[in-house]
Parts: structure tokens; sequence; C-alpha cells
């Protein structure tokens, strides 16, 4: 049992309620509703929303670290007195790990 939601002028999401009683397959579609309600489909796609910025905002933390960390830890401004410990540098990438999962953790917090 297959249905067809449109969400915006510019697609559709195709909504796959249960799996096919006939041949047993698994669910297939961009939204596989575990309970059959169709009014979770908006709610999905907001969490799918917030997934992704928080996804955004950890990449470039992360990248942000590697572009600042990786060449003062390196000596490229070590001419000018800028060098960073390899001990700092274990801190900085240790708290860099848990500001990354402390912000995937803030999406329980997301209103859906």
């Amino acid at each position: 049992m297959e249905e067809e939601f449109t969400l915006s002028p510019d697609g559709a999401v195709r909504v796959k309620l249960e799996k096919d009683r006939r041949t047993n397959d698994p669910p297939q579609g961009d939204i596989v509703l575990v309970r059959n309600d169709p009014r979770d489909v908006p709610r999905i796609i907001d969490l799918s929303r917030a997934s992704y910025g928080t996804m955004i905002q950890n990449l470039w933390w992360a990248a942000g670290y590697n572009i600042v960390a990786i060449p003062l830890a390196a000596g490229v401004l070590a001419s000018q007195g800028v060098l960073l410990l390899p001990a700092i540098g274990a801190v900085l990438m240790s708290a860099s790990t848990v500001i990354v999962a402390i912000n995937a953790q803030l999406l329980r917090r997301a209103r859906i």
C-alpha cells in the first residue's frame, strides 16, 4: 500500500505505510511510517531538516578546528612565535569531539 503526499510545489514525498503482505517485502519509500499515521510526515520532515542543520554545524566546527589547529601545531606561524604544543593540540582535539557530540545531543531538544 503506497500513497503519494505532495508537500511542496516542487516535489512530492512517497510514503510507504506498511510492508507488502503479498510478497513480505520490507517497506520502501522516501519516508517509512511505522505507525501507519500520515500525520507523522511533517514531523519527519522537520526532524530531517533539524538533523541536516546539526550535521552542517558539526562539519563546520570540525573543519574550522582542523583549518586552525593543525597548521599551528605544524609550526606554520612558529617564526612569529606562535606554536601550538602537542599537549594543547590533544586537549583541543578532545574538546572538539566533545563539542560535536554535545551539539548532536542537542538535537533531542528540537521542537518537532
